[in-house]
């Protein structure tokens, strides 16, 4: 009888250390998953206020200096002949039909006529109110991504520790199904 007991005390003991591995396996692939979530957020996270503005005034650049080439004034210092449109302001800036393009190209004329200011000004207050938050410039972007980053590489190698750790006690544990070839294909980890 006491070589029962032994076994059954040696399978409930396989039994809690197989368990103990399962849950230290998955908390690893659970940091794992929030690693992966917190790097998906730095990468998607809005530039800084001031690159903001810096796009805008790269974009209100080219509208002006399109709308600059379509300048063509003079119209009202004509005068207008018999069977002639009267001038227009969509004369002097010669714009086209569709209304997406006019918006454009409006918005070109306005900053050629003065009020470029006031349209960063809005244009600025506008995004940083649609999506609130300090923003993070392409330096610090780059170091918090690299260190999320070191942080799953060192987090994959623990897992595959772990599992071959198992593999060596006759335990089974299966690799996820996006683990790393060149981890787990590694002599040591």
């Amino acid at each position: 009888m006491k070589i029962l007991e032994k076994l059954r005390a040696a399978s409930k003991q396989a039994a809690a250390a197989r368990g103990e591995l399962q849950v230290a396996v998955e908390e690893i692939r659970n940091e794992l998953s929030r690693l992966r979530q917190e790097r998906g957020a730095v990468d998607g996270a809005p530039i800084t206020r001031e690159e903001t503005a810096q796009a805008i005034k790269r974009h209100l650049d080219e509208l002006q200096a399109e709308a600059m080439a379509r300048l063509s004034p003079g119209g009202f210092r004509r005068v207008p002949s018999r069977g002639e449109f009267a001038a227009s302001a969509d004369d002097a800036f010669r714009v086209r039909t569709s209304p997406v393009t006019s918006m454009v190209e409006l918005v070109g004329g306005l900053c050629l006529l003065g009020l470029r200011s006031q349209i960063e000004a809005n244009m600025l207050d506008l995004e940083m109110a649609a999506i609130p938050g300090d923003g993070l410039s392409d330096s610090e972007r780059a170091a918090k991504l690299r260190k999320i980053d070191a942080d799953i590489d060192v987090a994959e190698r623990a897992e595959e520790f772990l599992i071959r750790n198992a593999e060596d006690a006759g335990i089974a544990v299966h690799r996820r199904h996006d683990a790393r070839p060149e981890i787990y294909l590694a002599e040591a980890v």
